[in-house]
């Protein structure tokens, strides 16, 4: 190793050198949730100086190393652990800023290691080590371990200088971040004269994809949108749409943050259990660690993340105020099984929402009897299930002509109503029950369309504020038997109606013209409201208004 190179052991602390540099002992070296290159690489070349100094070390997370990282040395060993066995001499966490994301193993190893060292960059870091050591100034945990390393005299071996590299390489965005400093590259430089490839590290990263990759990068980047301003650009991935191991292997938040003029890029997974993380990026001054700390999540000023609890629709619309993007809203939510009308609004045309959310709703539902779950549909956790039988139309009728009027409905937990700053379905996710006041709503009509053994499919017209699923747990309780929904189609939202919609697809993948030549003008939305004349009105003085914008109303 050329020691003119770098910089040596500058600035490690006595307490961090202490509580590795002693008698060999049991190591623990623990990893956060979806393992990086950040982290794999440093924990295991923290992991390879301390066996070859006779220590046992176990080496894991609540989460697999993903196979886009197989070629790191050692990865091999990187446990999923869900619990800790035996006792620990010490317990090291490397880029690691918030412990919650351990899954609760750094409490377990609290409870089993007198030592737990926290070795981070991160401005955030809640310094939850009983030795922590954050060093801001650093643009990779990687240089800080590297400083470690030297400082312990530990033989700076290929292996170890292999997975430094890689480390210091994926958490500067490749030397890209505004944070690389001279002392990054001398580092790399240490590294690379120590065994480590820099295009064999790239080739593995970068050049290793799947044969069907090109295609599924195609598919993802066509979601990509960018603000009116062009400062902003943002990706959103529902759950399935490509597989965990594609995602894993790409770095898609980097495509939008290639554009031009872009500051911020954002990249949205829709993630099991109705959450999503989002993964920042930035260019230039803007800090987006001040952004996902708004969201609970955290990083440093030009990568940083967080997890987000709701509907990836709820994230992108949470993100975009965020990040200031053009106003879009519309009216009425749907539920996430359900599928049908979905009136948008854009700009200052998001002011008359209230006039939209009024209107009454037409829905047709496929309702199964006999089942009782959590959410009310067969999304949920399953109750109790009950035999059906001597269903006929003539009772379904008389047992569906008592929910229509004026009806009181307790909103169902899985809802996005809130309570006490919180939604619903936030707490239900926890196991939290809260008592819930009845609200008043209309149901105009319920008409039978179909009926079978077990199931009917009703058209419902009902006012703001309905929830059919209740309504569907409510007639089956009626029949003695219960009752989810099975499928929800909103086919109509005052004079929207579903066969006027524009499909999904259309919306995500035609023209912006074709797009622009389907917004209806903002009087749209009033068309139900009685016209006013000049001669029927009393005149005023205007003194200032603003001009709404359009709406649109995909599906």
């Amino acid at each position: 190793m050329n020691d003119d190179l770098v910089s040596d052991a500058r600035g490690v602390p006595a307490d961090v050198l202490g509580a590795l540099d002693r008698a060999p002992g049991r190591a623990l070296m623990l990893g956060h949730v979806h393992p990086d290159a950040d982290v794999l690489g440093t924990l295991l070349a923290i992991g390879e100086a301390l066996a070859g100094r006779r220590w046992s070390v176990v080496a894991g997370g609540p989460h697999p190393a993903p196979g886009a990282l197989s070629f790191l040395p050692g990865v091999e060993r990187y446990q999923v652990l869900k619990t800790l066995e035996g006792a620990f001499d010490v317990a090291v966490l490397t880029d690691c800023p918030n412990p919650d994301r351990t899954e609760g193993l750094i409490d377990a190893a609290k409870r089993t290691a007198p030592v737990v060292v926290n070795i981070d960059h991160h401005p955030d870091n809640r310094r939850y080590g009983t030795v922590n050591w954050i060093d801001v100034g650093a643009a990779a945990t990687g240089e800080m371990v590297y400083r470690l390393l030297t400082a312990l005299r530990a033989p700076l071996t290929p292996s170890i200088a292999t997975n430094l590299f890689t480390a210091v390489h994926t958490d500067t965005g490749s030397f890209r971040y505004s944070n690389v400093t001279p002392e990054t590259f001398r580092i790399a430089a240490a590294l690379t004269a120590a065994g480590a490839r820099p295009d064999a590290v790239s080739s593995a990263l970068y050049e290793r994809r799947a044969p069907d990759a090109l295609r599924l990068l195609g598919e993802s980047l066509a979601r990509v949108r960018v603000s009116d301003d062009g400062r902003v650009a943002w990706l959103a991935l529902p759950a399935g749409v490509v597989p965990e191991r594609f995602i894993e292997s790409e770095e898609l938040v980097n495509y939008p943050r290639s554009i031009a003029g872009v500051k911020v890029a954002c990249l949205l997974r829709e993630l099991d259990g109705g959450r999503v993380k989002v993964s920042l990026r930035a260019k230039g001054d803007v800090d987006v660690n001040r952004i996902a700390g708004g969201f609970g999540g955290g990083g440093h000023a030009n990568a940083a993340g967080c997890t987000l609890n709701g509907p990836l629709e709820d994230a992108v619309a949470r993100a975009r105020t965020r990040l200031g993007v053009r106003r879009i809203g519309h009216a009425g939510t749907l539920d996430p099984p359900a599928t049908g009308v979905l009136p948008l609004l854009i700009g200052e045309a998001t002011k008359l929402t209230p006039y939209l959310m009024d209107q009454d709703k037409e829905y047709v539902a496929t309702i199964r009897f006999g089942v009782t779950t959590d959410t009310h549909d067969l999304s949920g956790r399953v109750l109790s299930e009950t035999p059906v039988s001597g269903l006929t139309r003539e009772r379904l009728e008389a047992a569906c002509r008592g929910f229509v009027g004026r009806i009181a409905q307790i909103p169902p937990m899985y809802s996005a109503v809130h309570h006490e700053g919180r939604r619903l379905y936030e707490l239900a996710r926890e196991g939290v029950e809260v008592e819930r006041a009845p609200r008043d709503v209309v149901v105009s009509t319920i008409d039978v369309e179909r009926l079978e053994e077990s199931s009917a499919t009703l058209r419902i017209v009902c006012g703001k504020g309905t929830y059919v699923r209740v309504l569907a747990a409510e007639l089956g309780s009626a029949l003695g038997w219960g009752g989810a929904v099975d499928r929800l189609v909103r086919t109509r939202v005052g004079r929207f109606a579903l066969a006027d919609a524009l499909a999904w697809r259309d919306l995500e993948e035609a023209p912006a013209a074709e797009l622009w030549a389907r917004v209806l003008p903002p009087d749209a939305a009033l068309a139900h409201l009685p016209a006013a004349t000049g001669r029927s009105v009393r005149p005023v003085r205007m003194v200032h208004a603003d001009h709404p914008g359009p709406s649109v109303r995909p599906a």
